[in-house]
């Protein structure tokens, strides 16, 4: 799944708000463009947890140096948003803001050329579970 992004401020800032991650669209759980889910949308808070603690790095399409830095992070998992009485129409994930340090990705970024974000991540696959 491509997620394309909202530009909140083009200024000084650099600021893209969107989703890093969604696990369930419509109540359904989501498998990416790489074959990935998240079986269980509720893992999603212990990833962002630590992906904030350790790395908070974003990529250009999963590849080469960092192009941005996360500084906002809010997994909207489905314990979180009951918790905080936020509605999510049946979508649950993970919402990041970006700060694009890259001058070329920024000015893609703002042509519209780049619509969706990822982040530099690893993480362990299960197969089969």
């Amino acid at each position: 799944m491509s997620t394309d992004v909202e530009v909140l401020k083009v200024a000084e800032e650099r600021l893209l708000i969107g989703w890093a991650a969604v696990a369930v669209e419509n109540n359904a759980i989501v498998t990416d463009l790489e074959g990935d889910q998240f079986d269980d949308p509720e893992d999603l808070l212990k990833a962002s947890t630590d992906f904030m603690a350790d790395t908070r790095q974003s990529l250009l399409r999963h590849s080469g140096g960092q192009v941005g830095t996360v500084l906002h992070s809010m997994p909207l998992t489905p314990s979180v948003c009951k918790a905080l009485r936020i509605d999510t129409g049946g979508r649950f994930g993970w919402a990041v803001g970006i700060r694009i340090d890259d001058d070329e990705v920024w000015s893609a970024v703002k042509s519209g050329q780049l619509r969706s974000l990822s982040i530099g991540a690893t993480a362990t696959r299960h197969e089969g579970n």
